[in-house]
């Protein structure tokens, strides 16, 4: 089986089949045991599909050190979620199931994709995405939605609006800006149109937090090409920029005024959010180390209180990840994206990537989620794999 085609399942696995039921439902990664156990049997069949003799370039001590860390930080975590919440260990262990897929981590350095291996995957995904998302825009919302999740929404007043895209959107940052790399060296159609057809895809998609990055970055690399004086691309730059903002002007001006409404509204759900993480939420000095842990909305009435007030971790990116985490994982976490910025051997899609989750510290760079943990193990194995690359090449000069 060709890695691309391995890549592009275990993508599937990982999005819950961007929520496509009936086969979401049956194959749900998050809480049904199905699909964690076909994912888990899927990771393990790539372990050997794929072997190989280890350790090596990719595959060693210093590769997998964040791992291991981050791990430690997880399982310590369940320290203070017994002390001050009386969440026993046994408990905990269940409750962090999802934890367990940052082994993707340690899969990923062992089968030792290429780009070609995951950037074509990436597209396919893409594919789908587009459609799931151009389907729900034109009123087919219905297949994505169990009965009782549509009743939910109607009792809450958003079935009319809201697009159920799941957490995999955060994954077409990688052939985006992968793309985007390519036009800064060889301004081509190919380039082109994947460029444009992502960027189309996050317009559908309407998240804040990745669309203004997305066009600072675009913007960015505009300016540094244009120094170099090539009359095509302004031209292209020019006209495809102004039928572009002269279509979406509406929405965009529709997105500034939700961000500066919400910026002011003390009763807004990340502003409530901030404010309960940094003040209200650790009992103890040690939570501020190890976190509360990851707590069972099942047992303990305090989650489901947050879950009313609407507060979750999930909104407040790093911070929400250390309110349950702790500080060794974000360390880790800032110690790769660091590294990721100052290696001269990383390139430029994936030096972007390291920025966009730092701008989106506050929003939806959070790492604890099973989607959101195959974002950071992509951009840590990319970062890596080039590193490597590169050095063994200089080497062999």
């Amino acid at each position: 089986m060709k890695k691309s085609i391995y890549f592009f399942i275990l993508l599937m696995l990982f999005t819950n089949f961007l929520d496509i039921k009936p086969i979401a439902y049956w194959m749900e990664v998050r809480n049904n045991v199905n699909g964690q156990i076909a994912t888990v049997f899927w990771m393990a069949l790539g372990a050997i599909i794929y072997r190989h003799p280890v350790p090596d370039g990719l595959y060693n001590q210093r590769t997998i050190f964040p791992f291991r860390w981050i791990l430690v930080g997880i399982f310590l975590s369940m320290i203070p979620a017994y002390l001050f919440y009386g969440q026993s260990f046994t408990q905990s262990l269940i409750t962090y199931r999802a934890q367990y897929f940052w082994f993707l981590i340690p899969l990923l350095l062992y089968i030792r994709p290429s780009e070609k291996d995951i950037i074509p995957p990436l597209n396919w995904f893409a594919f789908f995405f587009f459609i799931t998302a151009f389907l729900q825009s034109n009123g087919y919302k219905d297949m994505f939605y169990l009965p009782e999740e549509k009743i939910k929404l109607l009792d809450s007043g958003y079935y009319k609006d809201e697009l159920l895209f799941g957490d995999g959107f955060q994954l077409l940052l990688f052939p985006c800006y992968y793309y985007l790399g390519r036009l800064r060296k060889d301004f081509n159609f190919k380039g082109i149109f994947f460029l444009t057809y992502y960027v189309i895809i996050f317009f559908m998609l309407q998240n804040r937090s990745i669309l203004f990055i997305i066009f600072l970055v675009i913007g960015y690399a505009i300016i540094v090409q244009l120094r170099r004086q090539r009359l095509s691309l302004f031209l292209f730059i020019l006209f495809f920029g102004t039928f572009f903002f002269y279509q979406t002007h509406a929405t965009w001006t529709k997105l500034l005024l939700e961000t500066f409404t919400d910026l002011n509204n003390k009763d807004y759900n990340r502003a409530l959010a901030f404010n309960y993480f940094l003040y209200e939420a650790n009992p103890n000095w040690l939570t501020y180390f190890l976190g509360n842990g990851f707590l069972s909305s099942h047992t303990l009435s305090l989650v489901q209180d947050n879950m009313e007030r609407k507060i979750f971790n999930s909104d407040m990116g790093f911070l929400g990840y250390w309110n349950q985490f702790g500080l060794i994982p974000i360390i880790v976490f800032l110690t790769c994206i660091m590294k990721a910025f100052f290696s001269k051997f990383v390139p430029f899609y994936v030096k972007v990537m390291a920025f966009h989750i730092i701008a989106c510290l506050l929003t939806i760079s959070y790492f604890g989620k099973v989607q959101t943990i195959l974002w950071f193990s992509l951009f840590y194995y990319l970062m890596v794999y080039n590193i490597v690359l590169k050095k063994m090449v200089l080497q062999k000069r």
